[in-house]
This record gives C-alpha cells, structure tokens and sequence, in this order.
C-alpha cells in the first residue's frame, strides 16, 4: 500500500512528527502504554496532532499526496511516510486506534484514501484539557469533593481505605456499598477516590441507552475515560 511522493515534502512531514513526539512525550507515552501502541498507531495519533496544531500541517499533507482536496492525513499518505511499517494493520477493528475510537475517520472516503482526525477527547488528553467524553456526559455525573470536608467515622474510613484498594487493583470491578443513607454512600465512595486523586462520576441509571449498540459503545467510551484519566463509577 505504498505510492511515491513529492520528495521535498516528506522530511518536513516527518519533522512535524518528530517535534510533537518530543513536545507531548508525556500524554504519548501514557497512550501508548495504555493502549499498546504500535509505531505505526503513535506516528497516526502525531501527524493527526499535528494537522490540529501545527500551522501548514495541511497544506503539506495536501502537497505531498498531490491533491489540493487531500488536506489532511490518509492511510496512503502513512504508508509512504513509513514504508516499512504495516499500516495495512489500521484497517483492521483490532487496531488499537480503531477499537478504542482513538481516531476518526472521515466520511466519504474509500479505504485507504480516507482521511483520518483525532478524536476530539483525544485532542483533549494531548493539550491538557480534560473533560468527560461528549458521549459520556448525558449519562454521567462527576461528584465534585465539598470546600470543607468532614472526616468520616472510623468505621466509615475503614471502608473507604478497602474500597480505595480494590480500586488501585481493579477499577473495573463492581462494589456494592450498602448503608442505607445515599449522602453516606457518596461520601464513603468520595474519600475513596480523592485520597488517590481519582474523579468520582455518578451514572445516572434510568437514562442508559436501550439498544445494545449504544449500550456497547457507552461501555467502550467509559472503559476508553479510564484509561486515560483515574476515575471511577
């Protein structure tokens, strides 16, 4: 899935990658981490970052594919950038970018001429912007920690310091907190997740989607949040 390019066009592409590789490290090699990137999957993520915030970004990617319609990045583009990887493999739904909705691509676009973005939390995550995933917000609450706080009762405070752990080891796992008082629930479950910096989120059960596919994708987008930002449900 190779073509040739103009050449001059090629470093100053590679150049933009290599800078945002340096300038973001940070929240790359967080992605990269918890998603398993591969090579190919980082560089996508950073000409894509760099289409977002570098001035000229898509005129280049329009030069270098010779097609002033073309002002942004593609998976032919990719595959001339770096022959020797497979891009082949970002067709594919088991594509960390495509599975974790990392990336869009562009509509109206066969295959490999189609053009791919960031996804806007992803943007977000890169310029130290976080926020709930638009997908996420109808049905999600953060629970924000009160200016003055009150310490809880030793009992209470041996709950949250358990429930912190089985956090700090599976934030997957379902708790049951099952004092009858909802206000001492939240607070419990507040203490918990503030002692490790974690933002606690209150789902909002009776909104949850009916349809399967939306349900999916709601687990798809919470699982993606958490793996980004320490929070809890």
């Amino acid at each position: 899935m190779t073509s040739s390019m103009p050449e001059q066009f090629k470093p100053l592409l590679l150049s933009i990658i290599d800078t945002l590789s340096q300038k973001y490290a940070s929240p790359l090699k967080h992605l990269s981490k918890n998603f398993e990137l591969s090579i190919i999957e980082r560089h996508t993520l950073l000409l894509c970052l760099g289409l977002e915030l570098v001035s000229g970004c898509g005129s280049l990617c329009a030069h270098a594919q010779e097609n002033p319609e073309k002002d942004y990045p593609t998976l032919a583009l990719l595959s001339t950038l770096f022959p020797e990887e497979n891009t082949d493999r970002l067709l594919s739904s088991r594509s960390a970018l495509q599975a974790w909705s990392l990336i869009e691509f562009m509509p109206h676009h066969a295959h490999i001429r189609r053009g791919i973005r960031l996804d806007p939390a992803i943007l977000d995550y890169f310029l130290n912007q976080p926020d709930l995933d638009p997908y996420l917000k109808p049905y999600l609450t953060p629970i924000e920690a009160p200016t003055t706080i009150t310490p809880l009762p030793p009992s209470q405070q041996v709950i949250a310091t358990e429930l912190l752990q089985s956090w700090t080891h599976n934030p997957n796992r379902p708790i049951q907190l099952t004092h009858p008082d909802t206000q001492t629930r939240e607070a419990v479950a507040l203490s918990a997740a503030t002692a490790d910096y974690y933002q606690l989120y209150k789902l909002h059960h009776l909104s949850l989607p009916t349809q399967p596919e939306a349900l999916h994708t709601l687990i798809l987008r919470w699982q993606r949040h958490i793996r980004i930002y320490p929070s809890i449900l």
